[in-house]
């Protein structure tokens, strides 16, 4: 799947996520350096190959510690789901459509 997007996969044995997003940034050879789970891209490749998809978002389910930000994420996917809205740690597009909106 990376080479077919021209990118280049660094393999860390420890999987911790601090020590894999370490290994990636440390082995980048370009100024930009994306950090995303292969099984990340496996699912936004599998959502992308319906040509009916404009893109997405890949959510994050937090559990805050906090009252208050439990009832604030509490209300945030009421208001998402309401509102067929896409929040998430990672979003995806194509390119097609982010230039016909602009950029």
């Amino acid at each position: 799947m990376a080479a077919k997007q021209d990118c280049r996969v660094v393999r860390e044995r420890q999987h911790n996520i601090s020590k894999l997003q370490s290994a990636g940034a440390t082995e980048s050879e370009g100024d930009a350096v994306t950090l995303i789970p292969l099984r990340t891209l496996e699912l936004i490749e599998r959502s992308m190959d319906d040509p009916n998809c404009t893109g997405g978002a890949v959510d994050v389910y937090h559990k805050p510690a906090g009252l208050f930000m439990r009832c604030y994420s509490g209300v945030w996917r009421i208001i998402r789901d309401l509102s067929k809205m896409a929040q998430g740690a990672t979003q995806f597009c194509r390119r097609s459509e982010f230039q016909k909106l602009g950029g």
